[in-house]
């Protein structure tokens, strides 16, 4: 059953229908990925759904860097500036954990 779900990051709220919060990512970054030029400057570093009252967030940077709208330089230093020191290995594995979100993107856009 579809649920409204609104997914948050930074200037970016997106209202989707989804089955549950998973889907409800999937859809959030479809729409990034379609929308980029309008968007990039409005999405932070985490995205945010609320789900039966508890919050979930979920990394933005290494899904936008699977999908190739950034590059290594561009998601190292805007982790860097959030974060502090953060490692290219550490961005590696942050970006095979969350390959899924990218795959799911790239098969729904066709």
């Amino acid at each position: 059953m579809l649920k409204s779900y609104v997914v948050e990051s930074n200037r970016l709220s997106l209202t989707v229908s989804a089955e549950n919060r998973r889907e409800a990512f999937i859809k959030f970054f479809i729409y990034v990925f379609k929308n980029w030029s309008k968007v990039r400057d409005k999405i932070g570093i985490l995205a945010v759904v609320e789900e039966d009252g508890e919050q979930y967030g979920i990394r933005t940077i290494p899904t936008l860097l699977n999908l190739k709208l950034i590059d290594n330089r561009t998601a190292l230093d805007t982790l860097r500036i959030a974060l502090g020191d953060v490692s290219l290995n550490e961005l590696y594995i942050w970006c095979l954990q969350d390959r899924w979100i990218a795959k799911e993107v790239l098969k729904n856009i066709g």
